[in-house]
């Protein structure tokens, strides 16, 4: 992704020519089971009456995880705090101990527990609802209309290649992919096939970075906001304003802009580091830094 990676050697649009969009997987949006909500309307409602106070994981900073929670954090305007992790399974295991409070991953990995009861699905990122949780609303369709949230795998090939190479290749690939076989298999693990043609997956590619270029630099803003405010509090205790020592009035760090709701100071932990009164930021090392 260029917004995450922006010093790369190479440009990813010019230097790579789109084959086809192989498949699309579904996010999933999860409660612990105890949460008191049914539903993302329930979900939305709870957060905002606790803004700063929640959690919610992912499988690192940059993941499709992290992204898929701050797109929805943008879209109905709630405040979560930020965990990153070093992989799915350690992430799922804090999320079914109680540890956190939600979480946005893909659906192979979370239907076991679903299923079982050690999570709860509130919403589905896809367009329509899976034939695996018929029950189960998309977020668009709980008041978010045009959200979309799946990861997706595509081919692409060096733009260098001769045009011919790169026709004969998008033709082979795209067979496989409709194939009734891959279909079947993909289906297995809750995955959509797509298969379409090269032309097809460039205006794909081009609206997926058009739509979460925004999302990426707003989390990114928000880190710099808070490394600013807050790079020489780490470890430190929530303190009193200047003049009011004692009053038990605790130091305001919060960027009011960017969330008037949060409440006045709060503590956050980051891979076991305390950081006092950091709103606004989702990691404190940032999206940039994603693995």
């Amino acid at each position: 992704n260029p917004f995450i990676f922006p010093r790369l050697p190479y440009d990813a649009n010019r230097d790579f020519a789109p084959i086809t969009l192989l498949s699309k997987v579904p996010s999933l949006y999860v409660v612990h089971p105890d949460l008191p909500v049914k539903n993302l309307k329930d979900f939305i409602a709870y957060v905002k009456g606790k803004p700063g106070q929640l959690n919610y994981g992912s499988a690192g900073n940059g993941s499709a995880g992290h992204l898929a929670f701050e797109y929805l954090k943008m879209a109905s305007g709630i405040f979560m705090l930020h965990v990153p992790y070093r992989g799915t399974g350690p992430m799922l295991t804090d999320l079914m101990a109680g540890r956190l409070q939600a979480a946005a991953v893909g659906a192979p990995a979370l239907l076991p527990f679903i299923k079982a009861g050690k999570v709860r699905c509130i919403a589905t990122g896809t367009a329509q609802r899976l034939a695996q949780m018929p029950d189960v609303p998309t977020v668009a369709e709980q008041g978010f209309k045009g959200f979309e949230m799946t990861q997706w795998y595509g081919l692409i090939a060096p733009s260098k290649w001769p045009k011919a190479h790169l026709a004969r290749l998008e033709a082979e690939a795209v067979k496989a992919a409709r194939s009734t076989l891959v279909k079947e298999k993909l289906a297995q693990e809750t995955a959509l096939a797509v298969g379409n043609s090269s032309a097809e997956f460039d205006a794909f590619i081009k609206a997926e970075q058009a739509r979460w270029k925004p999302v990426i630099e707003r989390a990114q803003r928000d880190r710099a906001h808070a490394a600013g405010r807050c790079e020489h509090r780490q470890a430190e205790p929530l303190a009193a304003p200047p003049g009011k020592a004692g009053q038990g009035e605790p130091a305001e760090f919060i960027d009011r802009e960017l969330f008037p709701a949060a409440p006045a100071a709060f503590l956050a932990h980051d891979d076991g580091v305390e950081l006092a009164g950091i709103v606004g930021v989702e990691d404190f090392a940032g999206v940039a830094d994603a693995d």
